[in-house]
């Protein structure tokens, strides 16, 4: 099939025909929502009537038809059991719909939501950032491993048609689905059903390999996959049940790429620094394989928001790419897509320090303890000269306590007693809110989560950051909320109002940035935190900076008071006024 006519088939809008199937499907059966291959089946179906330039079609018109044009047998199988499952509504639109959309549906059409079906799909927006950092030569081999319905294939072929294109994948109706697509379009790829982790029958290897398996696989989910490579099965023996499968994803692909290739793998961003993975990522820093690693901006998937990044592998790296491309990204009518400027604004950020970028040494992501998130590298705080670890400076940092919220709502007391709540959203600006929740009763242990006066508490998520030093009356106990830390001011070293100032200023907010990871939400660990470098200045200063900031804040609680007392009494005028306005009728 001419190669520029499919390339032109992009720009072409099918989505009336599409709708016009998907609607039939939906009032045929409700599981046609986690099965997009039949859509596809009954558009190649009726693209292979027009073809045939056949009027008046039958039942058995069409099954000539397909065995005649499809030779592969699992796709012309499968073909015939969708034409006669759905003869009528075959027979009445043949030669209904132009060739043209019917091509185009099958090759592009990506506007149903199938997110909860085994047809995981990578954005298209996605395959052109891939393509345009794998950088495919017309001489290389290239492979997608969990290639799904072949996006990455097809968009990789129509940027370079001469390379050589495989797709790897398990799923039979999935790769059903990329067969149809190559047979009806006579795409030069070839399709394997078969595992990512089973020894393959020659010992092909790739000069480009792409990798997107899905997101929150862990090693336990591929125990049965993993056996099948004594050298993967091997190494991942004493790895945690509950590490992410994704790093075993990418010991396969390392397998099948050649000296000098290129691969790219999506991952969720927890792989980056969650404690269990660590003993992979020491594996691949200390052989060299990684050579980039971008943070991609959310919703780029349609069906999730967590942090993604994009990590690329190669042989013989001494340094890293770290990218925060999270802000990098235009928004289209759905969803978010990369433009040429996007891309090209990724592509220049390569071996450069930016503030969205830098190129970080392995020697330092060893000290780093091989952590791999690219935020702990970039926008680094400026170095502080005179200053000492936070752990050094305090008598003791420990978290909060997680209480169940039924079991919260149990101790929630209506009447005044002398233990109450403290919870992020009782902090606002900075300060605590006035009247907390009363709690019933404590348990004995919880002593140990209870906030002592002038202790500064901060949220573990800095996102809204929420900090704040609390007082505490005598004979009183406040328990703080598990998302807090507690930290216990040595106040011969530090002082508490001073220490809350800090972490609200713009060089406090860089650092707890810095020192945060996370996928969803951005937290501290309390290492980080121990470690947080304070400016130290005199004690004398300190005790000012405090007499100074609380004339302020008593100032600011005094003016809040007052609007607080002029709303009620504005509240009071009006519900007075209604009562007698409705005397009146």
């Amino acid at each position: 099939m001419d190669f520029e006519h499919l390339v032109s088939l992009r720009d072409i809008d099918f989505s009336d025909v599409s709708r016009e199937i998907h609607n039939y499907l939906l009032e045929q059966s409700s599981d046609y929502s986690d099965d997009p291959l039949a859509h596809a089946a009954i558009a190649a179906i009726l693209y292979l009537i027009n073809d045939s330039n056949v009027s008046g079609i039958s039942k058995a018109d069409i099954s000539d038809i397909i065995k005649s044009r499809i030779k592969e047998e699992s796709v012309s199988y499968y073909l015939s059991e969708i034409a006669g499952r759905h003869e009528q509504f075959i027979t009445e639109k043949a030669n209904m719909y132009p060739s043209d959309k019917l091509l185009a549906l099958l090759l592009y059409d990506d506007q149903w939501d199938f997110s909860k079906s085994s047809y995981y799909n990578t954005p298209d927006t996605l395959c052109d950032l891939v393509c345009a950092l794998l950088n495919i030569d017309q001489s290389d081999k290239v492979a997608d491993f969990g290639c799904g319905k072949g996006n990455f294939l097809i968009n990789a072929y129509f940027k370079n048609p001469h390379a050589t294109y495989t797709g790897i994948e398990i799923n039979g109706k999935v790769s059903t689905y990329l067969a149809l697509r190559k047979s009806i379009a006579e795409l030069p790829f070839d399709v394997e059903q078969t595992d990512i982790f089973a020894q393959p029958k020659n010992n092909n290897k790739y000069d480009k390999i792409f990798c997107d398996c899905g997101l929150g696989v862990r090693m336990s989910d591929l125990k049965m996959s993993i056996v099948q490579d004594p050298a993967i099965k091997d190494l991942l023996s004493k790895v945690p049940y509950y590490a992410s499968g994704q790093w075993a994803y990418a010991l396969a692909i390392l397998q099948r790429l050649e000296k000098h290739g290129r691969a790219i793998e999506i991952m969720g961003s927890g792989s980056t620094f969650n404690e269990l993975d660590r003993p992979l990522r020491k594996y691949f820093i200390d052989r060299g394989y990684i050579e980039s690693i971008i943070i991609l901006p959310k919703k780029l998937f349609s069906f999730t928001t967590i942090s993604v990044v994009l990590i690329v592998f190669s042989h013989d790296n001494k340094t890293i790419n770290m990218i925060d491309a999270t802000e990098m990204y235009s928004k289209g009518r759905r969803n978010i897509y990369f433009s040429k400027e996007n891309i090209e604004e990724i592509l220049n950020l390569i071996g450069r320090s930016s503030r969205h970028s830098t190129v970080v040494p392995y020697e330092k992501v060893i000290e780093e303890d091989y952590q791999l998130f690219p935020r702990r590298y970039i926008d680094i705080a400026p170095e502080i000269k005179n200053g000492a670890p936070l752990g050094k400076l305090v008598k003791e940092i420990k978290r909060g306590i997680h209480i169940r919220a039924n079991l919260l709502d149990d101790l929630i007391s209506t009447d005044e007693t002398d233990v109450q709540y403290l919870a992020p959203k009782d902090i606002d600006d900075g300060f605590v809110a006035e009247k907390l929740p009363y709690l019933k009763q404590i348990e004995p242990n919880w002593n140990d989560y209870c906030i002592e006066d002038r202790n500064v508490v901060l949220s573990k998520n800095i996102a809204p950051l929420k900090v704040a030093v609390v007082n505490v009356p005598n004979g009183k106990k406040i328990v703080a909320s598990g998302n807090f830390y507690i930290i216990r001011v040595d106040e011969s070293k530090l002082n508490p109002y001073y220490l809350k100032a800090f972490f609200e200023s713009a060089l406090g907010k860089a650092m707890l940035k810095n020192a945060s990871v996370g996928s969803v939400l951005q937290t501290i660990s309390l290492g980080d935190l121990k470690a947080m470098i304070i400016p130290t200045i005199s004690l004398e200063e300190q005790k000012k900076f405090e007499q100074h900031y609380t004339a302020i804040t008593d100032d600011i609680k005094l003016l809040n008071r007052k609007i607080d007392k002029s709303k009620t009494d504005l509240r009071e005028l009006i519900n007075k006024f209604n009562e007698e306005v409705s005397q009146w009728r």
